[in-house]
């Protein structure tokens, strides 16, 4: 009996709290000062995640990046994004992952921010992968399949 009311409210809290599924996805690595620019997502949880209903926002409507229904993270693993136009600011600008209009994840770089501005050789990136500690980092790493 125990185990069965445990799995249904199991499932009431994942019906009632449905961005759950995306706790896992963060932004791990922004390479604003390179050519091209790009950001890369980690899923620190085991479980596969589709990517459809999420957006990387890069500051304005104009610049965001839309995941479709192919677009999936597999568990422990990585997303590229290769942006093919200069959308991030390289003195500082902020990046968010967005499920509709709230933030999952968010980091910010530059002038005022915890992080200051990468030169045109490093990236900002979580250290270890997926934690919550953020680094400049001398040596940028592209990890995971580029999304569509």
């Amino acid at each position: 009996m125990k185990l069965l009311f445990g799995s249904l409210l199991l499932l009431f809290a994942f019906l009632l709290f449905p961005n759950k599924a995306y706790a896992g996805v963060v932004i791990n690595e922004v390479s604003p000062a390179t050519s091209p620019e790009w950001v890369e997502l980690y899923n620190h949880d085991s479980n596969s995640v589709s990517l459809q209903g999420l957006t990387i926002d890069f500051g304005s409507d104009s610049q965001k990046k839309t995941f479709c229904e192919q677009d999936q993270i597999a568990g422990n693993s990585y997303k590229l994004i290769s942006l093919t136009a200069s959308w991030l600011n390289n003195n500082g600008d902020t990046v968010n992952l967005k499920k509709e209009s709230e933030i999952i994840d968010s980091i910010s770089y530059g002038d005022g921010q915890t992080l200051a501005k990468p030169s045109g050789s490093q990236s900002i990136t979580r250290f270890p992968d997926g934690a919550s500690n953020w680094i400049l980092s001398d040596s940028p790493t592209q990890q995971g399949n580029t999304v569509s």
